[in-house]
């Protein structure tokens, strides 16, 4: 049977590479096409935000009286209303909008992932499959709410126990060993939702299943594979730190060139230099991480397969019903 292992890890990798070699401007194209949305939506927001802001200070909002630094309650309440109004409004704009858009860069990442050529409007299939799309969001956004909810709130109790109740030295080692912890099961965590993205495999696959079936069975193809994802997602650290590395170094040439009184033209020219590799790299290192990861889901979905239609036809053989069977089950056997 198959087994997935190191060798297996780095073949798919490997794949995921060659399968994006010469590929850099649609993988990019269809990655700015699909944040352009959000950054509009976000930018509409602060805009309406700091313009709200505005006229609430302009009203007296921070001014009750000649020189009394004090909040008038009537337009706080009406500008918490505003705010409120206007973060669920942004948070359906990014439901509507986002979650087609983010189904249609996952098939992207998978339809590459199989050897395909997909362009930049495979970013649109998701609004073919527009209340699909919305569903698995939700149920996506649901699952992840259910599995941070208990760790977040036994969090915030922990530290607000230790804030009230240690000092010292003892403050100091438990609040490490908390956020020790906290950080430790929130990796677990997102192991366990990462499993569940592979949703979007079954679910592009074949438009018939539900949301909450698919993620259920994403995951079971996962079972007793966690560690894998988990070194799966290690083995990416590298690209991670090289990210990291450009960034400082462009940090600190530019900052070499203000002090060392560098035109303003000279200056503005690396800016832009910097930040076109460092996001054309940002774009190549998680379109490698995605494709490859959906790459590890047909894998893995695939090996269900074969196991599943291996006891079948044993099954079959004990049942002696039929000697066919015999000659299937050494074919499959042989292609093993």
């Amino acid at each position: 049977m198959k087994t997935f292992d190191s060798d297996t890890r780095k073949q798919l990798k490997r794949a995921a590479r060659d399968n994006m070699r010469g590929r850099l401007a649609s993988i990019t194209g269809v990655q700015i096409l699909n944040a352009l949305p959000f950054f509009v939506l976000a930018l509409i927001f602060y805009v309406v935000f700091f313009v709200r802001l505005f006229v609430y200070a302009f009203q007296g909002g921070f001014i009750v009286g000649p020189g009394t630094p004090e909040v008038d309650p009537s337009i706080a309440f009406s500008f918490l209303g505003d705010i409120i109004a206007m973060s669920v409004i942004y948070a359906l704009a990014l439901l509507l909008i986002g979650a087609p858009l983010t189904f249609g860069l996952m098939r992207y990442f998978i339809r590459l992932g199989r050897g395909e050529r997909p362009t930049v409007g495979v970013l649109g299939s998701g609004f073919l499959s527009y209340f699909a799309s919305i569903k698995l969001n939700v149920c996506l956004g649901f699952r992840s709410f259910l599995w941070m909810f208990f760790p977040v709130i036994i969090y915030a109790i922990a530290g607000t126990y230790i804030n009230t109740n240690t000092a010292g030295a003892g403050y100091i080692f438990l609040n490490m060993l908390k956020e020790l912890i906290y950080f430790i099961v929130m990796i677990l965590i997102g192991i366990k939702l990462q499993a569940y993205a592979g949703a979007y495999v079954l679910m592009g696959d074949d438009k018939t299943r539900g949301a909450w079936e698919s993620t259920k069975e994403s995951a079971g193809y996962f079972k007793g594979h966690y560690m894998d994802l988990l070194l799966f997602n290690l083995s990416f650290i590298p690209w991670g730190l090289l990210l990291f590395l450009l960034i400082s170094i462009s940090i600190g040439v530019v900052v070499s060139m203000i002090a060392f009184s560098v035109s303003g033209s000279a200056i503005a020219v690396a800016v832009i230099a910097a930040f076109i590799i460092i996001f054309l790299l940002s774009c190549y290192v998680t379109c490698y991480q995605r494709t490859a990861f959906f790459m590890l889901c047909d894998y893995l979905l695939r090996a269900q397969s074969a196991s599943e239609h291996l006891s079948h036809l044993i099954s079959q053989l004990r049942s002696k019903k039929n000697t066919i069977f015999i000659a299937q089950f050494f074919d499959f056997t042989a292609n093993m």
